[in-house]
């Protein structure tokens, strides 16, 4: 890729690159991975006061005091358990923000049964103690509140790391505590670390910018290079950044928004937020720009291009994950651009370093833990069989110890190992299909108990340490079926090139789903981003080669090619179960819906997408977000989420259980509900009618008799 650059790049900027723009080798991406907990002994140092001392305070210009909680940072309520348990947390600060006079302010709350005199905690952040105090000394539903000073971030690093450890205890004696489970402290998810925005600005550039954006506005009316852009970058801004990312088209974006992207072609840019660019690409280039936030204009990053092919430049400089680090400017033009290989993955063994696992040393008595997660997703195919191999060393066992390495998967355990005096295990168990889930933890659980003289006498740590590099789940088979399910989603869809195929009345509706579903074929280890093909649907051209994406109208003709549909959503329809009699679900009767299905057309994997009613674009992407939802592991085909509800079912070829409805089906449909009253009712006005002409005529042959 060649790209002009306004100023010189050198090669010693480079490891303050990847610190910046990417999280640091050895730490956790926080939305990807769990807390993990740690048992260790320590020795507690007990302060006069509760408040532990803040270094002296340096003069800086810092402006706008910000909150970053630990459930912005993909944290939840952490519960520490046992004798002594450490969990550690990750938060990233902007590269505008200062730590100067901030402040880390943590929600503890103890199990009851606690001696609270004889229970502590210790705060430490970088790795150094900054607050130890007994439990006695907390105030009840009260925050602990510890300074914080630009030594507590590592030079160079985004992360603030905090660990919170405990020493806990029951009654007096520590071996009667080992497995107590009122042994407990909680850590609040609305924990959080207060920065300071700083006044000057000349930090951030496009290298580090990213983190910072939380929304992106796009033309109001979209083109397909639109929709590979904003799915790209709101792709790699779900890597750099907790929570969510907003989406607006252009006449809809509020004024409020002061951190944001706004995309399009040069003469397609909004017309609020032109004049802010003061940069002008050449004809056929790409730009980057950004332009800092003053008191009156937003902080906004322009990427937008000269003409179409100029502009879709810019789609293979975000996919790149390089382009953008190595810019340490605020403007970067781009004359020439390919988007990087994918690497997609060959084999289907991902070490636990690649899952994002650290080589954390656990050390204590009773259940030292340690936490992985993967997704089925981050395998190139299905697994229907995998295989979890674990190496690991640990405190040889004496005469009278107990150890056993235990290993679960979502919280079941399959697999249980004794310890032995040798200090290395390796184990291979294998995963039956039945126990994954889209979203999967792999725990491994190490039990250390004393022998009895040891416990009475002394209190000695055990050790265990999991070597990430040479341990690995291993997808033994693959997973193969006649039809697909969501389960097999986005995995399905990852051994061919992708289209993304979009009906022309719903190009800028569609983009929050295409956004949706793009970051979610992106949740796994790969350099690049996958950002598929984006065609309209009447040029589009069919092609087993690539597997394919639609988002459709309920009137396009593109769904008369697509006959393995399990509902052909271009009529209405009802579906049944066993009781034939009433309906689970029929879409007329619905004010609005979005519906999902999955299936095989040929060799191509299809996901489809659609709407029904007045709905708007976030509809779309609500349903695309229920595809990868936790809540079911069964065989569903069928996605169907109508306001705050959601139905899912799984649909055979012979849709037996679908009924289709057109303007006869209602008529028939109406006659075969209300048929008997109708009838019922003629009978009534007969009856009617026939004592009215029966008492007239008695009355004319009384009339006639007299």
């Amino acid at each position: 890729m060649s790209l002009v650059t306004p100023s010189v790049h050198h090669i010693w900027l480079l490891p303050l690159l990847s610190a910046i723009l990417q999280p640091a080798v050895g730490k956790p991406i926080p939305a990807r991975r769990p807390v993990q907990l740690v048992r260790s002994n320590w020795t507690i140092a007990k302060p006069a006061t509760m408040t532990a001392v803040a270094a002296l305070p340096m003069p800086a210009p810092a402006v706008s005091p910000t909150r970053v909680t630990f459930a912005e940072a993909g944290y939840t309520d952490q519960s520490l358990q046992g004798l002594s348990s450490t969990a550690t947390y990750y938060l990233r600060i902007p590269p505008t923000g200062t730590l100067q006079n901030g402040q880390l302010t943590l929600l503890l709350t103890p199990s009851q049964a606690l001696l609270l005199n004889k229970s502590s905690v210790t705060i430490q952040v970088h790795g150094q103690p900054v607050l130890s105090l007994n439990l006695n000394q907390l105030t009840p539903n009260s925050p602990i509140s510890v300074p914080l000073s630009p030594d507590s971030q590592q030079a160079g690093s985004p992360f603030v790391q905090v660990d919170v450890k405990t020493q806990l205890a029951i009654s007096d004696d520590r071996c009667r505590d080992l497995e107590n489970p009122a042994l407990w402290l909680k850590v609040g998810q609305a924990s959080s670390v207060t920065y300071q925005a700083a006044a000057n600005a000349n930090r951030l550039n496009l290298s580090n910018c990213l983190p910072t954006k939380t929304a992106i506005v796009y033309p109001a009316t979209a083109s397909p290079v639109d929709i590979r852009l904003v799915s790209a970058l709101y792709s790699r801004l779900s890597e750099l950044r907790p929570g969510t990312v907003g989406l607006f088209p252009a006449n809809q974006a509020p004024d409020s928004l002061r951190n944001l992207i706004v995309v399009g072609e040069l003469t397609s840019l909004p017309t609020r937020y032109r004049s802010l660019l003061t940069r002008q690409p050449q004809p056929h280039q790409g730009l980057f720009a950004l332009k800092t936030a003053t008191l009156q204009q937003p902080e906004v990053l322009f990427v937008t291009g000269s003409g179409q092919d100029g502009y879709a430049k810019t789609v293979d400089a975000v996919s790149n994950s390089t382009v953008l680090a190595s810019a340490f400017g605020d403007f970067l033009t781009i004359s020439e651009a390919r988007q990087e290989q994918l690497d997609r993955p060959q084999s289907d063994r991902l070490t636990l370093a690649q899952l994002g696992g650290q080589p954390t040393m656990m050390q204590g008595i009773g259940s030292l833990r340690q936490l992985y997660s993967f997704r089925l997703s981050d395998f190139s195919k299905q697994p229907n069989e995998i295989e979890t191999h674990l190496e690991a060393r640990y405190s040889g066992l004496q005469a009278g110890d107990r150890g056993y390495l235990n290993l679960y998967i979502n919280d079941v355990l399959f697999s249980s190992t004794a310890l032995d005096k040798s200090g290395l295990i390796s184990v291979s168990p294998k995963v039956k299909r039945y126990l994954l889930k889209p979203f999967n933890t792999v725990q491994a659980e190490f039990r250390f108990f004393p022998g009895t003289n040891v416990c009475q006498n002394s209190f000695t740590s055990f050790f265990a340490q999991v070597d990430v590099q040479r341990s690995y789940v291993y997808s033994t088979a693959a997973y193969s079926s006649e039809t697909l399910s969501f389960l097999q989603y986005p995995g399905a869809f990852q051994s061919k090139p992708l289209a993304v195929v979009v009906s022309k009345s719903q190009l800028t509706q569609a983009i929050p789903g295409v956004c949706e579903l793009v970051r979610q074929l992106n949740q796994r280890p790969a350099k690049a981003l996958t950002i598929p093909s984006v065609y309209v649907s009447d040029s589009y051209k069919a092609s087993d080669d690539e597997n394919l994406l639609a988002i459709l109208n309920r009137t396009d003709p593109l769904w008369g090619r697509l006959s393995k549909a399990p509902v052909q959503f271009d009529r209405d329809f009802r579906l049944y179960g066993d009781d034939r009699s009433k309906p689970l679900f029929a879409v007329s009767d619905s004010v609005s819906c979005g519906v999902a299905q999955i299936f095989r057309e040929g060799d191509q994997s299809v996901l489809l997408l659609s709407l029904n009613g007045a709905i708007a674009a976030g509809a779309l992407q609500n349903t695309a977000r229920h595809l990868t939802d936790q809540l079911s592991n069964q065989a569903s085909n069928v996605l169907i989420a109508a306001g705050p509800n959601r139905y899912v079912f799984n649909l055979t070829e012979d849709n037996s259980s679908i009924d289709y409805y057109d303007r006869t089906d209602y008529a028939r449909d109406w006659w075969g509900r209300y048929n008997l009253y109708i009838l019922g009712g003629l009978l009534v006005l007969i009856l009617l009618a026939f004592l009215y002409v029966r008492s007239k005529v008695k009355v004319s042959q009384a009339l006639f008799e007299n």
